[in-house]
């Protein structure tokens, strides 16, 4: 994962967005859950980075959702910043709806 983070801070976020579905493809084929939700949490952020704040979103719920079912103690980190994404999201289509 260390070396899809440098790709990532070093501005290739094509190239991250690459490894991190390579990541996300063998976390599912060989069953590593905690794997798996780890890499959707990190693919939230890049998606937040390339300025898809609904994609980031949709990802986040799903790590979320995954690390509440294996009673993993980052489900209380990736709550926090999945209501931070959902805000942003909020935001950038004009506020509130009502």
């Amino acid at each position: 994962m260390s070396l899809m983070l440098d790709r990532m801070q070093c501005g290739k976020l094509e190239e991250a967005e690459d490894f991190y579905r390579q990541s996300l493809e063998i976390a599912r084929k060989v069953g590593n859950r905690p794997g798996e939700a780890q890499t959707l949490w990190a693919m939230a952020l890049l998606a937040e980075q390339q300025g898809d704040v609904g994609l980031a979103v949709e990802r986040m719920e799903k790590a979320v959702g995954m690390f509440e079912e294996m009673g993993m103690a980052e489900a209380g980190r990736a709550r926090g910043v999945l209501e931070r994404l959902r805000k942003r999201l909020e935001e950038e289509q004009g506020g509130p709806k009502s």
